[in-house]
């Protein structure tokens, strides 16, 4: 977060501290330190659906990730199974 030109870092529950944050068309990003563990997360709100998620980024991708998380987000794994549909078998006479 910037105020007058000086980075300022808000501490939330459990330590971990919020760095950054912006909202755009309805979408809330925060980027976010874990520094018990040392790691950097981004929390994604998408105001619009209520839609969440919060994925760990690595370090040195955080401010391209903060400005583009879509891009950095884990890909989703289909909820369904695909199923195989087995070819009928030749009898043979």
């Amino acid at each position: 977060m910037t105020i007058d030109g000086e980075t300022m870092v808000v501490a939330r529950a459990g330590g971990v501290r919020e760095l950054d944050r912006r909202t755009s068309d309805g979408i809330d990003v925060s980027l976010l330190w874990h520094p018990q563990i040392n790691s950097v997360t981004l929390a994604v709100h998408d105001e619009r659906d209520g839609h969440r998620l919060e994925f760990e980024v690595d370090p040195a991708d955080a401010l391209r990730a903060f400005h583009h998380p879509y891009a950095y987000a884990p890909r989703r794994r289909p909820t369904r199974a695909l199923t195989h549909t087995p070819q009928p078998q030749r009898r043979t006479p």
